[in-house]
């Protein structure tokens, strides 16, 4: 969850978050990686009535990031109205909805056969062979009753940088991401 630009809504027209996101993305992905982002691009008042500006801005920030492909997975903070405002920006594949890997070319945990790459965490039911990788929770490890097994949030503070897939799945094996307490202040 980048939330590019929302630096502008607290006064910060430097956009001094958004250039800093920017820079440590570009640290660590080059132009031979595909990226995939779970959502929440950027705030949900970028496509507001009054901000004509703001889209443009998105785009040019948007723009600077380094990446072979781009993947875009909708968040509750992106608007699917504006697929083609993100295939400007940069985007090679849009999604609504969110993305099974079948089979998926790398080391998973045992028993695990497929990734659900997604913004918010879906409810998997019995389905205990699929590791629901997403965002949207910031570190939080509660939501609306989905149980938290085979379930990963990738937020900043877990790696505050963009985060290698094998990175995530091995973080993910190694249980320290289950050990995680949700504290409550």
């Amino acid at each position: 969850d980048y939330h590019l630009i929302d630096d502008l809504l607290i006064g910060d027209s430097q956009l001094t978050r958004s250039n800093k996101l920017i820079e440590k993305h570009n640290e660590f992905i080059t132009n031979n990686d595909d990226v995939i982002f779970l959502g929440d691009l950027s705030g949900s008042e970028t496509f507001m009535k009054g901000n004509e500006t703001l889209p443009d801005k998105l785009k040019s920030l948007v723009k600077q990031l380094n990446h072979r492909k781009m993947i875009l997975i909708i968040g509750n903070n992106d608007f699917v109205s504006q697929t083609n405002f993100y295939k400007e920006c940069g985007f090679d594949e849009v999604y609504e909805n969110p993305v099974l890997i079948q089979n998926p070319k790398c080391h998973l945990p045992d028993g695990i056969n497929k990734l659900l790459l997604s913004h918010e965490p879906v409810n998997l039911g019995n389905n205990d062979d699929i590791l629901n990788i997403h965002g949207h929770l910031h570190g939080c490890k509660k939501y609306y009753g989905v149980n938290c097994e085979n379930h990963i949030d990738v937020f900043y503070s877990l790696y505050p940088r963009p985060m290698r897939l094998s990175e995530i799945i091995e973080f993910f094996k190694s249980g320290k991401y289950n050990g995680l307490k949700n504290v409550e202040i």
